[in-house]
């Protein structure tokens, strides 16, 4: 994993649309795991 490779870095932003996949419950505990903080895009966001 980039994460590990790079010497496991603090504070560390993933900004995401709300697609299935960054939403799983797997994967967020993979950002959780990993002290990730999640960006996660809104509906109401203008582009």
């Amino acid at each position: 994993m980039v994460y590990e490779s790079q010497g496991k870095p603090q504070e560390v932003m993933f900004y995401s649309d709300q697609g299935s996949h960054y939403t799983s419950r797997k994967f967020r505990q993979l950002l959780s795991r990993c002290k990730i903080v999640d960006l996660m895009c809104q509906d109401d966001f203008a582009h």
